[in-house]
């Protein structure tokens, strides 16, 4: 059997797509992968689609699979919709979040939808297509039968991530589409699509969350496998840091980890001081996490991570304490966030943080209350504001549909974090302005935000000067190089790790 996974992303992400191609491959299938990086160009050109379309039928694979986030839903249905229509002999599946909790609208473009985590149901269905095997019983799958869309049920989650191979990069066997056209993906292009020209590479120590955020597809994912194992787990330490060595032999550009899941910090102590040895040892590279802002995440953590090289972390205050207990159902309190922001600080280490400044549930003082969290951290850091967006059956969007408050026929599908008009757009501004502002001028702004007076003042101080020190901050602040330069004066200069990054 031969496979090909799709991917569409605005970057190369060996994350997902990467996984299951990899595990495939550990089982001695011939699995290629195209990484559709075309999100950007969304919906996707008709002469991208016939050129994808010309790639299957010269390769001619068995089977194709796409992974599918909401965002992409539309693009994606078209285009499978239009393969199924020129080459109807392959089998099409879906897998990722969309087709997760939605599997009966995906399946009205393709054969089958994974539910769930995607290894293990793929290989038995690619092994049992390959040996002509009854398929229709396999967990995790959702199909037809005799005209009858059936959910099988979800298998109990592995609890022993050894069992699954890192992704690895298959050169002869990896695609992109490059200026509109399929072509093999080489290490001399592989930079281009990569965050930071390559410099940075994302890896994930562990599957799960322990929060179930109302607008995040984790509380869907825990209602799914409720009874099916523990859903926060931890690879082995010597499993991540073979995957990094690995990395650091395959891409000499890379200068930086990023370790893109939630729950590093919040790890036990004892994984924690193993993690922190053997990638001092091994591997001795800066690098970022992100940090849920929970009572665990203890300051000798923090400094296990530092002595390691953790010199960035991202953590999400998302709102007000009400908003957050109440709307966002999320164990945040502006106490612990702060708390936390304060010692990232004492450790010299700098802070990204997230917010999404409004919503429909929200008024202006859940606002002020969440910028005058910001106003009570230390700086240096950088702040990411966004506007909600409901993504379908997440815990708040069944609310807010039963609230009348969004479409639901567009909402998610086409609607992206940051894109939506805010309900207060002065508050707006304010928020951005936190990282950047004195203190006195955001309560001056705060407390003059109705009067006309107050509103010009704002609008010349944003459009002169805070644009100004934003372009020149964020330059600073989203270059590795350079956070690792800000971070060397800090720590009174070891340029070894700036050298690094240069």
């Amino acid at each position: 059997m031969k496979t090909t996974i799709i991917s569409i992303s605005p970057e190369i992400n060996p994350l997902g797509a990467g996984n299951i191609t990899t595990y495939l491959r550990h089982y001695g299938y011939n699995v290629s992968l195209l990484y559709l990086i075309a999100a950007h160009k969304i919906p996707l050109e008709e002469s991208v689609e016939d050129n994808i379309i010309s790639f299957l039928e010269e390769t001619k694979p068995d089977v194709l699979g796409f992974s599918v986030m909401t965002i992409f839903y539309n693009s994606i249905k078209k285009l499978s919709d239009k393969i199924r229509k020129k080459i109807p002999a392959i089998k099409i599946i879906w897998g990722g979040i969309h087709p997760t909790i939605r599997p009966d609208e995906c399946l009205e473009h393709c054969d089958f939808v994974c539910r769930g985590e995607g290894e293990e149901p793929l290989l038995d269905l690619i092994s049992r297509l390959d040996k002509g095997e009854e398929y229709h019983d396999i967990p995790n799958l959702s199909l037809r039968k005799n005209g009858d869309i059936h959910h099988n049920e979800i298998r109990p989650l592995c609890q022993d991530l050894d069992q699954r191979p890192f992704p690895v990069f298959d050169w002869e066997n990896t695609y992109i589409i490059h200026t509109k056209s399929v072509i093999p993906l080489k290490k001399d292009i592989f930079n281009r699509y990569r965050a930071k020209k390559g410099t940075i590479y994302g890896v994930m120590p562990s599957r799960g969350c322990p929060f179930s955020c109302s607008f995040c597809c984790n509380s869907t994912y825990k209602k799914l496998y409720r009874g099916k194992g523990k859903m926060l787990r931890y690879r082995p330490v010597e499993n991540v840091v073979a995957e990094l060595e690995y990395v650091i032999r395959e891409f000499p550009a890379v200068r930086g980890i990023n370790f893109e899941d939630d729950a590093l910090a919040s790890a036990p102590e004892k994984y924690l001081e193993g993690f922190c040895k053997l990638y001092k040892e091994r591997i001795d590279l800066p690098f970022q996490i992100r940090i849920l802002p929970l009572a665990n995440v203890k300051e000798k953590k923090i400094k296990l991570l530092k002595s390691a090289g953790l010199v960035g972390a991202a953590m999400g205050l998302q709102g007000s304490d009400k908003m957050n207990k109440e709307v966002y159902k999320r164990p945040t309190t502006q106490k612990t966030f702060i708390d936390l922001a304060n010692m990232l600080h004492r450790n010299k280490i700098i802070g990204k943080y997230d917010l999404i400044i409004d919503n429909p549930y929200s008024d202006e003082y859940d606002e002020i209350e969440a910028i005058q969290t910001f106003m009570k951290i230390p700086k240096p850091y950088n702040l990411r504001v966004f506007s909600l967006a409901f993504f379908p059956l997440t815990e708040l969007s069944a609310q807010a549909l039963k609230d009348g408050i969004f479409d639901k026929t567009t909402s998610g599908y086409e609607a992206v974090y940051g894109n939506e008009k805010h309900l207060y757009p002065t508050l707006a501004w304010i928020a951005e302005m936190t990282p950047f502002t004195p203190r006195f001028l955001i309560a001056f702004f705060l407390s003059l935000r109705k009067s006309p007076t107050g509103k010009g003042t704002l609008w010349l101080y944003f459009r002169s000067i805070y644009k100004v020190q934003r372009k020149l901050i964020n330059f600073i602040l989203e270059r590795p190089k350079y956070i690792l330069f800000l971070h060397s004066l800090l720590t009174k200069g070891k340029g070894n790790q700036c050298a690094q990054l240069n």
